[in-house]
């Protein structure tokens, strides 16, 4: 069972007491987190310090890559007491054919986490599912932003195989 967890900047609840009972009832738990480091850290050390895997999406904007640097840090420092927290970073809204999205994957992986292979690029079909009130999956089912998230699928659950064989074992 995977259980999904919303979070946003500014809510009253913890986001590692919304990520606890979830993990008790469930294979997977994502929590979706859309906190900036500088607005709620402790926060975001919370739920960093509650799971196995973060990604990391980064922009191939200076700016999202400079936050990147925080969020690598923080990652560091959970991994000191959490030794088998996973990390990756995920290049989003890729444009292509551009000196920035060239150069996102290289900016990414100064920071130490693995960089997924697939890319998230910015793809019309994504804007126009949510504007049609529906997954990409449903909206343009073999458009190359289904594609990517089919890729990125694969990546996920490879980067969370040995979390699995680990539950695996327990039961």
């Amino acid at each position: 069972m995977v259980r999904r967890i919303l979070r946003g900047c500014g809510r009253a609840d913890a986001a590692g007491s919304a990520v606890e009972p979830a993990l008790s009832s469930a294979a997977f738990v994502a929590a979706d987190d859309s906190c900036s480091l500088s607005a709620d850290s402790r926060s975001v050390e919370r739920l960093v310090a509650a799971v196995d895997l973060v990604v990391v999406p980064v922009q191939p904007s200076p700016l999202d890559l400079w936050s990147g640097e925080d969020m690598a840090a923080l990652i560091r420092k959970a991994q000191s007491v959490h030794p088998a927290l996973k990390s990756r970073m995920l290049i989003t809204r890729r444009l292509a054919n551009t000196t920035l999205g060239r150069e996102a994957r290289e900016a990414a992986g100064a920071f130490g986490i693995p960089v997924f292979d697939t890319e998230i690029g910015q793809r019309v079909a994504l804007a126009e599912s949510l504007v049609a009130g529906q997954t990409v999956f449903d909206y343009a089912p073999g458009s190359p932003a289904v594609d990517e998230f089919q890729r990125l699928r694969v990546e996920l659950v490879k980067a969370l195989a040995t979390g699995l064989a680990r539950m695996a074992s327990a039961s």
